[in-house]
């Protein structure tokens, strides 16, 4: 009997969690009250080029990679200076560096902060003592979600206020950040 008891409580306690992430529109919100900083996976690539068109990335040269911060220039306990470059995964597995063979470029892959109590979260891209802001707007739901988390859905991406992906986009999106005399160009091609 206690077992069962047990069970019903945890059981009205999921269905507590599931129902209280709904809204009128929908399985998503836009924000979850008790929710907290959370790291996503994605499969945007971020080309660091010159004014030709030329790497700047560079794996032999641990400066020329790009890495994720919270704050321009600040390194919090989570995101730390290259390490493990050489094996392809930096930044404490934040950031990976891959070459793709039909661009003949490395690209920078990055993990994605956010935090669910919020709707927007804004992190910082640096290369080479330049740091891009990057903005992402996530949604939430618990539709399809096993366990006791959050899966949350990227509805818009920007990149330096230029918007670069959303969840319904194609996977494997390419994005060219042109860096040339001090500033900084965002865009689909090379």
């Amino acid at each position: 009997m206690r077992k069962e008891m047990l069970l019903f409580m945890l059981l009205g306690e999921v269905l507590t969690m599931l129902t209280g992430c709904r809204d009128e529109n929908g399985t998503y919100v836009s924000e979850i009250e008790n929710g907290g900083f959370f790291l996503r996976d994605n499969t945007v690539r971020f080309y660091y080029i010159d004014e030709q068109g030329n790497d700047l990335i560079r794996p032999g040269r641990p400066e020329t990679l790009p890495i994720t911060y919270t704050q321009p220039g600040e390194v919090p306990a989570t995101m730390s200076a290259p390490a493990d470059y050489k094996k392809g995964t930096y930044n404490q597995g934040l950031n990976t560096i891959g070459y793709d063979e039909k661009e003949k470029l490395y690209y920078m892959h990055s993990i994605v902060p956010g935090d669910s109590r919020q709707k927007t979260y804004t992190f910082y891209i640096g290369h080479q003592n330049q740091f891009d802001k990057v903005e992402i707007t996530y949604e939430y739901t618990t539709d399809n979600v096993y366990g006791w988390s959050y899966w949350s859905r990227i509805v818009s991406w920007k990149y330096n206020n230029v918007p670069i992906y959303s969840d319904s986009d194609k996977y494997d999106k390419k994005i060219f950040i042109k860096k040339a005399r001090g500033k900084t160009t965002v865009s689909f091609t090379r």
